[in-house]
């Protein structure tokens, strides 16, 4: 599962005008304590994207719904159930 989402993420973030899967950096937590909406009840996932050099957020709105997408198939969480939260990196 952790390879699917990798290659997933791969292919993602080629959606970012410059990137690719060279500079991609994963890190993956399992079994951690969410809650949403007071309840913990269904699968949730929180995804942290930090991006170098691209402060108008080109490709944002491509790379979410990609990344959405594929973490609701590979991990069967619902789509109101996926956050990213991005961070800039000012180049």
């Amino acid at each position: 599962m952790e390879s699917e989402l990798k290659t997933g993420m791969g292919k993602a973030i080629e959606l970012v005008p410059g990137k690719s899967e060279e500079y991609l950096l994963l890190e993956f937590k399992d079994n951690c304590r969410l809650w949403l909406r007071g309840k913990n009840d269904e699968p949730i996932a929180y995804i942290e994207a930090a991006i170098f050099g691209n402060e108008m957020h080109y490709g944002y709105d491509a790379f979410t719904a990609e990344v959405t997408k594929f973490f609701a198939k590979v991990l069967n969480i619902r789509p109101d159930h996926i956050y990213i939260k991005y961070e800039d990196i000012i180049a």
